[in-house]
């Protein structure tokens, strides 16, 4: 029975394509050969176009034209979009970044979060959990990458640090609400006679634990502490009041106001001629004295690497929010001669990186 099988198997084949094979059957045979090409063209490109991966991202302050391109001019982004990069994500060919800010009006985030949804956002960055409340009333499902202060298990959005839960993981910016009161103490080792010091920030921020550790810092090193104020449009009028007040010194909230203001930061700061610590790295390199403080481009290559594990299936909430573990010291010695300061030899040996 096999053998008959196969011969009538021949024999088809043999009639299908020799020298008697009529119309119809060339024709069937035509056909069916352009399916299957046609069909084996449709699996290769199937094959060889990746899925597009669309991140979105929202900053609270930088202009958006600092936020695209291959090498965005943010340092912190700049450094985000890199390792996206170096994890095999090229933005054209299976990613898509949507950048947008808030230009200083957090009011808006709501609806910029809206925007970002009908574009299709697999994951959402967030630059802080202040944010964040904002943003689940219109993408309660969307995996949410944020960073996070040490108060964050007081703001209750996570059930820990070890498991978040539900769609939120992030990574931290600081150790403990005593980094600030440090800069605070680095800062009168700097300057021990700095008796009138100003704390620049908005009045939230004041208010907030970070600054009160400041005040209590400052009752206990014996200095007076005064509120050179911020607004969401810049810090001109805070440097204004520490030239009007004599002030000694002054000491920058750490946040991302700070960092969207950080070139305005650093040149206010340099033409006061007054010692200042701040609270980035790039503020220094703009003119202010000092600063102390985790990498910002270290979180945000780590913030690349939850948004891959994202993408690659892991739920954000089951990743556990890191503790920062690159601290930068970062000295301004150009600022120090201007001013007429010398920097202790103790202090100098312990920083990361001293422009000259």
């Amino acid at each position: 029975m096999r053998h008959l099988l196969f011969g009538r198997k021949a024999r088809f084949e043999e009639v299908a394509s020799g020298p008697a094979a009529g119309p119809l059957v060339k024709r069937r045979a035509v056909v069916l050969g352009g399916a299957a090409a046609i069909l084996a063209g449709a699996c290769a490109l199937h094959a060889q176009t990746p899925k597009v991966h669309v991140v979105g991202f929202i900053a609270t302050n930088s202009p958006l034209e600092a936020l695209t391109g291959p090498d965005p001019a943010v340092p912190a982004v700049r450094a985000f979009v890199h390792r996206l990069r170096d994890l095999g994500y090229e933005q054209g060919r299976n990613l898509r970044l949507e950048m947008r800010t808030l230009s200083g009006n957090w009011d808006q985030t709501e609806q910029v979060t809206a925007e970002l949804m009908q574009r299709g956002v697999d994951v959402l960055v967030l630059p802080t959990s202040a944010l964040v409340p904002r943003a689940r009333k219109v993408a309660p499902d969307v995996p949410i990458v944020m960073l996070v202060g040490s108060h964050i298990l007081e703001s209750g959005l996570v059930q820990s640090l070890a498991r978040p839960g539900g769609n939120l993981t992030g990574l931290g910016v600081d150790i403990d609400t005593e980094i600030e009161a440090k800069r605070l103490e680095m800062l009168l080792q700097i300057v021990p006679s700095a008796r009138r010091v100003a704390y620049v920030g908005s009045a939230e921020e004041l208010a907030s634990i970070y600054g009160q550790r400041v005040v209590a810092a400052a009752q206990r090193l014996g200095v007076t502490l005064l509120h050179a104020r911020s607004y969401k449009t810049g810090y001109k009028e805070a440097f204004e009041y520490i030239a009007r007040e004599r002030i000694d010194a002054f000491v920058v909230a750490h946040g991302p106001a700070s960092y969207s203001f950080r070139r305005q930061i650093g040149e206010l700061a340099a033409q006061s001629g007054i010692p200042g610590s701040c609270a980035h790295g790039e503020t220094v390199a703009h003119g202010c004295l000092k600063s102390y403080g985790a990498s910002l481009a270290h979180v945000f290559e780590r913030v690349a690497d939850y948004v891959d594990k994202i993408l690659r299936g892991a739920n954000a909430g089951d990743l556990p929010i890191e503790q920062p573990t690159v601290f930068e010291l970062m000295l301004n010695s150009r600022t120090a001669r201007a001013i007429g300061i010398e920097i202790p030899r103790s202090i100098l040996l312990r920083a990361d990186r001293v422009i000259e």
